[in-house]
């Protein structure tokens, strides 16, 4: 299969010391997608469209199938790129916008339409349908003109939150009808690890880790991934190591690994309550002016300014090297 490789993408914009895009290097392999989240202004947006050919890296190289197409227009590279917006046009109808993009034999318009879920919303205006549907459309449309890898540029932005769960399902068959690699990138945790076969944490246009989702998520490898990754993030802090028998180290743990116990390591005071349904996320105060967030089933949450004690058991705390803050094995 295919393979899209980024070789020391270095990108800085004029008058800034800092690179905005600093030596990204990673590869996607043919049927993979590769998820790169990040905070706003971590530079994904401007590493998608280097990768497309809309922008240029001021060194490294974009390679596809081994072949360097840094110098590749983008209708030469023939990747698809899919923004937030949609660009349908609202008058039209869905067939008549996928009959614009090109002659494809008609066996493969059904396949696209059928497995996208979209046979139904051909003779309906564009402008009629939902951002779900929408999105839908503009996948079947990219698809028809035999893109050689995909790249999603926040796709989901104008999907309500009940749809999230169908689009995402509908970008993996997309990836999967395509053959090709893809980029997906995100700032929302949860489309990231829900829809990449592989994660990687852009933060400051630096890659800070790259795997498995649940490994990334599990073992951060510093602590920016950790304080960055997951809702709530972890809880990180130097002032936890004492209360849990550590010396010269940062300790970190996840919302759901803390329970409320009477002798608990750390003793505070709940400020906030977050609730989710079946379960509560819990702010609590500590006395050295340092909050925590604890996940808690729904029935068992205390109450507001009630006094706690939190434990979490060791096999679920993180340590980080206090000057790099790079985890510790």
């Amino acid at each position: 299969m295919a393979d899209l490789a980024l070789e020391a993408i270095r990108k800085q914009f004029h008058g800034r010391s800092v690179a905005h895009l600093d030596a990204i290097s990673l590869t996607v392999q043919g049927g993979e997608i590769l998820a790169i989240v990040g905070p706003s202004a971590a530079g994904k947006t401007t590493l998608l469209r280097i990768v497309a050919g809309l922008d240029c890296a001021h060194s490294g190289r974009v390679l596809f199938e081994g072949r360097d197409v840094s110098v590749d227009t983008p209708q030469q590279r023939r990747f698809a790129l899919l923004f937030q917006d949609d660009a349908l046009l609202p008058m039209l109808t869905v067939r008549a916008q996928l009959e614009m993009v090109s002659r494809v034999p008609s066996s493969r318009m059904q396949e696209i339409v059928e497995t996208l879920e979209i046979v139904a919303l051909l003779p309906r205006r564009a402008g009629n349908c939902s951002g779900g549907e929408r999105q839908r459309v503009a996948l079947a449309r990219a698809l028809l003109a035999a893109p050689r890898a995909m790249l999603y540029d926040e796709p989901l932005a104008h999907v309500d939150p009940q749809g999230r769960s169908a689009a995402l399902r509908h970008v993996m068959l997309a990836t999967h009808l395509a053959a090709g690699p893809a980029l997906y990138v995100t700032h929302d945790h949860t489309e990231a690890m829900t829809v990449g076969t592989t994660l990687a944490v852009l933060i400051d246009g630096k890659i800070e880790q790259i795997g498995a989702p649940q490994d990334v998520y599990d073992r951060p490898a510093n602590i920016r991934v950790a304080k960055f990754l997951g809702e709530p993030p972890m809880n990180v802090s130097e002032l936890f190591a004492a209360p849990f028998g550590m010396e010269s180290v940062v300790v970190g743990f996840r919302a759901h690994h803390a329970r409320i116990a009477v002798d608990g390591n750390l003793q505070g005071h709940v400020v906030g309550l977050t609730r989710f349904g079946s379960d509560v996320v819990a702010r609590v105060q500590l006395d050295q002016e340092l909050h925590v967030h604890v996940r808690l089933d729904a029935h068992q949450a205390p109450s507001i300014m009630e006094r706690v004690g939190i434990a979490v058991r060791a096999e679920h705390l993180h340590r980080f090297d206090i000057s790099t803050g790079v985890r510790h094995s």
